[in-house]
């Protein structure tokens, strides 16, 4: 074949003179936003964010390799051709399989094409990887916020219905103290667990949260009514105690205290 001036300058040798035509610079710059933004989404909703984002920015070239090896796949096939090769394979025949392999066509790109593409291509994704992961904390630092925003509203809710929650808190207490004596327990028994069963004690928080949530459309953290539950169950143990019991103390062995739990959390879960 005679080589003309004008197939020498179709000949593609470098990263740049690939650059220089306006299309293929589009559509690169194109496929390094649309590569990256892909790989960080698949990296983002992998795991936790925090520990994700700290792993991408401290093996940020590992991850860039990464992408870039996609992009350069995607662009190095458009120079490629389909070429015949043979590795010994035979059909049932005795012939030859004749087989097909994807390389570099020579009369588009030169021979160093392909290592200088690689190399610039992951100073681009470099670039454009850090402006993905800065947007990537925003949007983490953002969706903090927003969080943060619904935990105070809900604050705000538990607020303006103080008297509310106190009148649902004492009348789940109530409940759980009467449910336990209709089933026979001792009333010792109860208030002992009601003081130091914490599986007793998580039991009524779930109730009153789904009380809160069911008749006042307020969602509830433990941390907010930990400490009005625990004031209410210590004066609802004092008032029970004082019934009989007005100016002794009650001691309770530490064994008869430890038989207690056992005993009321089997019956618990019966």
């Amino acid at each position: 074949m005679i080589t003309t001036k004008r197939n020498e300058l179709e000949v593609i040798n470098s990263f740049n003179d690939l650059m220089k035509d306006t299309k293929q610079k589009q559509r690169i710059n194109k496929l390094v936003k649309q590569y990256s933004n892909q790989y960080f989404m698949e990296k983002l909703n992998d795991s936790d964010i925090v520990d994700t984002l700290q792993e991408l920015s401290t093996h940020y070239q590992k991850y860039a390799y990464v992408i870039v090896r996609r992009i350069k796949a995607d662009i190095i096939d458009e120079y490629c051709r389909d070429d015949e090769y043979y590795d010994g394979s035979i059909d049932n025949t005795g012939r030859q399989i004749a087989k097909k392999r994807r390389v570099i066509d020579t009369k588009k790109v030169g021979k160093n094409f392909e290592e200088d593409l690689e190399e610039e291509l992951t100073d681009l994704v470099v670039e454009d990887y850090f402006k993905n992961l800065d947007k990537a904390l925003e949007v983490y630092k953002f969706n903090l916020k927003v969080e943060k925003m619904k935990a105070q509203k809900e604050i705000n809710k538990l607020r303006t219905r103080y008297n509310e929650i106190d009148s649902y808190i004492i009348e789940e207490i109530k409940e759980t103290y009467n449910y336990y004596i209709s089933k026979g327990e001792e009333k010792e028994d109860i208030l002992y667990n009601f003081k130091y069963n914490t599986d007793v004690i998580n039991s009524m928080f779930t109730r009153i949260a789904m009380k809160f949530d069911n008749k006042l459309g307020i969602k509830i953290n433990k941390q907010n009514i930990e400490t009005k539950l625990n004031k209410e169950l210590k004066l609802f143990i004092k008032l029970k105690e004082n019934e009989e019991d007005t100016d002794e103390d009650v001691k309770i062995p530490m064994g008869w205290k430890a038989y207690a739990i056992t005993k009321f959390i089997n019956k618990m879960f019966k």
